[in-house]
């Protein structure tokens, strides 16, 4: 069976035929993806709800330029996903609420054998992890859940990565890597229509 798209991406729960052969689900949690608005070339937040105390306190930086990506991390026995449905769009432009949804929507393919090492990091009410692959790409990843035990995801992920036969592997990486998410093109409009009220404003003012 294959799904459509607006199936595929109407939760952030992985179907079973997003799976590989013999690939099998060891563990998932809640979490959020750091993403940098320039990468992908899509507007900044917000600075009236992203102002300087928060980024800084949420391990977002001084630079107005982060957004959390929300949806949910797995841990199988040959990848890392990240997998972030595609949210509706309430009324535009007085729907308030679609400021806080998935600008990006969709899944980054994490290979295993393509991890060079997994890191834990705390930042006062954030702690995560940072997932460093071959490509010299770092993935930060805020779990939400307190009680996450992140050096246990850690031990799971190196024991998943001893079992790996690489040439079944290599077999089963070409064609199926994903490392960029979807630009929800409604969302992204909403944003652009405030940030430009928002800048006619403060050129009013003056």
């Amino acid at each position: 069976m294959t799904l459509n798209q607006e199936t595929l991406f109407s939760e952030n729960k992985l179907f079973d035929e997003e799976l590989l052969n013999n690939e099998t689900i060891i563990l998932s949690y809640d979490a959020s993806i750091y993403i940098n608005t320039e990468e992908y070339k899509i507007s900044k937040p917000r600075e009236i709800l992203n102002p300087l105390w928060v980024r800084v306190i949420d391990g977002r930086g001084r630079k107005n330029k982060f957004i959390y990506i929300h949806g949910k991390i797995y841990l199988t026995n040959y990848r890392i996903i990240f997998k972030a449905k595609k949210e509706k769009v309430g009324i535009f432009g007085l729907d308030g609420l679609n400021a806080y949804k998935n600008r990006l929507y969709g899944k980054i393919d994490i290979f295993l054998w393509d991890i060079i090492t997994i890191t834990r990091f705390k930042h006062l009410i954030r702690r995560g992890l940072n997932i460093y692959d071959t490509t010299k790409e770092r993935y930060k990843f805020w779990l939400r859940h307190p009680s996450i035990n992140l050096l246990s995801f850690i031990k799971e992920f190196d024991a998943a990565k001893k079992d790996i036969n690489e040439a079944n592997f290599r077999r089963y990486s070409y064609g199926n890597s994903s490392s960029k998410l979807i630009i929800h093109s409604r969302l992204e409009q909403h944003n652009k229509f405030w940030l430009e009220i928002v800048c006619k404003g403060n050129i009013k003012r003056r």
